[in-house]
C-alpha cells in the first residue's frame, strides 16, 4: 500500500516514484473532503486548475491507465460536478464514490474493505485495511484502566467502613492517581494503529469529532481534554488529608533495653543520629539518666505507698518495661503541612527481677509545647516521592506515680522532659513508625533512653 507523503523518501524524484506508484497499483483512493474542489495555492488560485498540480496529475494519469479509482468522501463532503473540473479529470466525477463517517466509522471502514478485496487479491486487502477499524491495544488498556480507577475511587469512598480506614484512603488517593496516569496514557496513544491504507495524501480536509462535536488541529482537543482530566485527577489525589487517616489511638509497649535503643536509633539513619546531636558513647552515659529516672521513681512510690524493691546496686534496664496507650490528634494546616496538635499517654510500668514478685506502678506523659516547629510534618513534594517518611522530635512531659486526678497536660509538676523521635510514614499507608525517647543530659547533649512499639488496638 502506497502512501505518497510516507513512502517516498528523501531523495527519491517526486514525479517518477508516483509513476512508478501507478503503474503498479490496482486501485487508488481519492479521498475528498469539504475543501478539495476549492483548495487554493500560496498565490489564491485554484490548485486544480493548475497542470502541474500532484493531485491532478496522479488522477489524470490513473484514468488514462485505466486504473480503478474510488472516490472516498470524508467529514460530509459530497462529489463535484463534471463541470467544476478540469476536462483531463472530469471523468471522476462520474464515478461511483464511497462515504466515511465518523457516526458509522467502523461498517463505512468495513465495507472499504469488502470494495477493495476484490480488486487488490484476497486477505492483502483485510491485512491493509482493518474491518473493524481496530483501536490501538494501550489504548484500550489505558481506557479499562481509567473505568476501574475511577470505579475504585468510587467504590472505595462509598461503602469503605470509616473515613481513617486504609481502604478508603486507597479510594481516595491511590486509584484517583491511577485515573490520572491513565488519562495521560490516552492523551498520547493514537485511537487506532498505523494502517497501510493506500491513499494519496493531497488536499486531504478531514475534520475530526469528538462525542458529535467538530474539533480543530485534527484531533488536537482530545490530548488537551485528557491531560486536563489528568491534571484534575492528580491534584485531587494530592489534595488528601492525610491526617484524617492516622491513627488517632494506638497501643505501645515501652522498653529501656540497650540493644533495643541501638536498633531503633539505627532505624532513624546515621545523618538523622549526627544532625540531633547525639553523642558516639551514649550507652556509657546512660547512668545519667538511671540515676534521676530511679530518684523520681521510688519518690512516687513513696507518695502512692508501693513499696521500694528496686536494687541498691545496677541498672536493671532489661528487667523494667512498660505497656500503655497513646492518643494522637493530627491537624492538617495547609497542602503538605501537619502538626502533632496533642498527644497523651498512660502507662503501666513493670519491673521483674529475678525471683522476686513483679512490681508495677502506673505513668503519663502529654505533648509539652503543641505549637513547636518539632511537631510539625512538612515534607515538600519531591522529598516525598524520594522518601515518604518524615522524622518528628516533639517534647513530652513524663510523670511517674498518680500526681493527682487532673489530665498529664494540666499537670504543673512532671519529672522529665523526653523527646520523641518518631517515624511518620505518609506513603504507602499514613502510618505511626516506633519511637525513640531522648533525654537532654546535664552536659546539654540528647541520650537515647528508651523506645516504644505501638500496635494498632485489637
Amino acid at each position: 500500500m502506497f502512501l505518497d507523503i510516507r513512502e517516498i523518501s528523501p531523495g527519491t524524484p517526486w514525479q517518477t516514484a508516483l509513476d512508478t506508484a501507478l503503474a503498479t497499483c490496482t486501485a487508488l483512493l481519492v479521498i475528498i473532503g469539504p475543501k478539495w474542489l476549492t483548495a487554493a495555492d500560496q498565490h489564491g488560485r485554484r490548485r486544480l486548475d493548475d497542470p502541474a498540480d500532484v493531485l491532478r496529475n496522479e488522477v489524470a494519469e490513473a484514468l488514462r491507465k485505466g486504473r480503478r479509482i474510488v472516490p472516498v468522501l470524508v467529514a460530509g463532503a459530497s462529489m463535484p460536478a463534471p463541470a467544476d473540473l478540469p476536462e483531463d479529470i472530469q471523468a471522476l466525477a462520474g464515478l461511483q464514490a464511497h462515504d466515511l463517517t465518523v457516526r458509522h466509522w467502523a461498517n463505512d471502514v468495513a465495507r472499504l474493505v469488502r470494495i477493495l478485496k476484490p480488486m487488490i487479491g484476497g486477505d492483502a486487502g483485510a491485512a491493509a485495511v482493518p474491518a473493524k477499524a481496530k483501536r490501538h491495544p494501550a489504548l484500550r488498556l489505558g481506557i479499562a484502566t481509567w473505568l476501574v480507577a475511577i470505579g475504585g475511587t468510587f467504590a472505595t469512598l462509598a461503602f469503605a467502613p470509616t473515613a481513617d480506614s486504609t481502604l478508603h484512603f486507597i479510594g481516595r488517593f491511590y486509584f484517583p492517581l491511577l485515573a490520572s496516569l491513565a488519562a495521560f496514557v490516552l492523551a498520547f496513544v493514537p485511537r487506532r494503529p498505523v494502517s497501510q491504507t493506500v491513499v494519496t495524501s493531497s488536499q486531504i480536509d478531514p475534520k475530526p469529532h469528538l462525542l458529535g462535536v467538530k474539533v480543530w488541529a485534527n484531533g488536537v482537543a482530545r490530548p488537551i481534554l485528557l491531560a486536563a482530566l489528568s491534571l484534575s485527577s492528580l491534584i485531587y489525589a494530592l489534595a488528601v488529608d492525610f491526617s484524617v487517616y492516622y491513627p488517632s489511638r494506638l497501643n505501645n509497649d515501652l522498653y529501656y533495653d540497650v540493644r533495643g535503643i541501638e536498633r531503633t536509633l539505627a532505624s532513624l539513619g546515621r545523618n538523622w543520629s549526627a544532625q540531633f546531636g547525639i553523642p558516639e558513647n551514649w550507652a556509657n552515659r546512660l547512668d545519667d539518666y538511671d540515676r534521676d529516672a530511679i530518684a523520681n521513681i521510688k519518690k512516687a512510690w513513696r507518695r502512692d505507698g508501693i513499696p521500694d524493691v528496686w536494687p541498691d546496686e545496677g541498672s536493671p534496664r532489661e528487667f523494667f518495661h512498660g505497656t500503655g496507650e497513646t492518643t494522637f490528634h493530627v491537624e492538617r494546616l495547609s497542602f503538605l503541612t501537619y502538626r502533632i496538635k496533642d498527644s497523651q499517654g498512660a502507662h503501666t510500668y513493670y519491673i521483674d527481677l529475678p525471683r522476686q514478685i513483679r512490681q508495677e506502678f502506673v505513668g503519663s506523659s502529654a505533648l509539652l509545647r503543641r505549637g513547636e516547629s518539632s511537631n510539625f510534618i512538612r515534607p515538600n513534594l519531591l522529598s516525598l516521592l524520594a522518601s515518604p517518611t518524615h522524622i518528628i522530635t516533639p517534647e513530652y512531659m513524663q510523670i511517674f506515680g498518680r500526681r493527682s486526678n487532673r489530665s498529664p497536660s494540666e499537670a504543673q509538676d512532671f519529672d522529665h522532659v523526653l523527646v520523641a523521635a518518631t517515624k511518620l510514614t505518609l506513603l504507602p499507608i499514613p502510618s505511626f513508625g516506633n519511637t525513640l525517647f531522648l533525654w537532654k543530659s546535664p552536659k546539654g547533649d540528647w541520650l537515647p533512653i528508651g523506645y516504644a512499639v505501638y500496635h494498632l488496638p485489637r
